[in-house]
């Protein structure tokens, strides 16, 4: 009996040794294929442009953004400009030439989780010490995947890394937008190496019936930034 009680506290240990082992590795391995965690531990600041093509309307966005501190989008969006800036826990909007207003705080984390560039939430996650649930192996369209859990913007989503490149291919779950929880799916696609690191291009969105597609079309990697462009504009 106490032989078999060994035997089984044995397997279990082995066991809980290997799921922290594999979800250590697949993150490693996971930063290693986007540019190596010294690379991503120098990636601090970024200025990056987006062009989004959605059903009825296009979106062309800059973000200047110093991670964890600082962020300013720059959009057009049917002949409008809208300008929307974060500055530690505190933010402001300006659309055309209306004074700027104090962008309220339920809003502003929304904005701040929206900075983050697809293909590094993992990373950002893994660096910050939240929680990430290991899943194992889900089978998706035929062909086997990694899946990573974990929660963000509002709600929970899982990334699936191909194992033979480690990098993330979707993501689903559900997220806070426009006051309300929905489901998304979110398509990882054309890779290129940009700098140090390696990004998606193109991701493609589905969500409530509808589908848009946000290509990468300028990025700069710790770019520098004038303070300036962060404080709220004089009425």
């Amino acid at each position: 009996m106490k032989k078999n009680l060994i035997l089984l506290t044995s397997a279990l240990l082995i066991s809980v040794g290997s799921y922290a082992q594999t979800l250590t590795e697949v993150v490693d391995k996971h930063m290693a294929a986007l540019g190596g965690l010294e690379n991503l531990k120098a990636f601090k600041s970024a200025k990056y442009t987006q062009s989004t093509i959605a059903p009825g309307q296009s979106i062309d966005a800059t973000a200047t953004v110093v991670f964890d501190q600082a962020s300013r989008i720059e959009m057009s969006m049917g002949g409008n400009d809208i300008v929307v800036v974060t500055k530690g826990q505190t933010g402001w909007a300006k659309q055309g030439d209306t004074p700027a207003r104090d962008v309220p705080a339920e809003q502003l984390k929304a904005v701040t989780e929206s900075v983050t560039l697809p293909g590094l939430e993992i990373v950002n996650a893994s660096m910050k010490g939240q929680k990430i649930e290991f899943k194992g192996k889900e089978t998706v369209d035929g062909k086997e995947y990694f899946a990573l859990s974990m929660p963000i913007q509002g709600g929970t989503s899982t990334f699936y890394i191909d194992p033979a490149t480690y990098l993330i291919t979707s993501r689903k779950g559900s997220i806070q937008a426009m006051g309300q929880t929905i489901d998304a799916e979110l398509d990882y696609d054309e890779y290129k190496k940009v700098g140090s690191l390696t990004l998606p291009h193109k991701v493609i969105t589905q969500a409530m019936g509808q589908s848009a597609t946000v290509r990468l079309t300028a990025f700069e990697a710790n770019p520098k930034i004038d303070e300036a462009i962060f404080e709220k504009p004089k009425e």
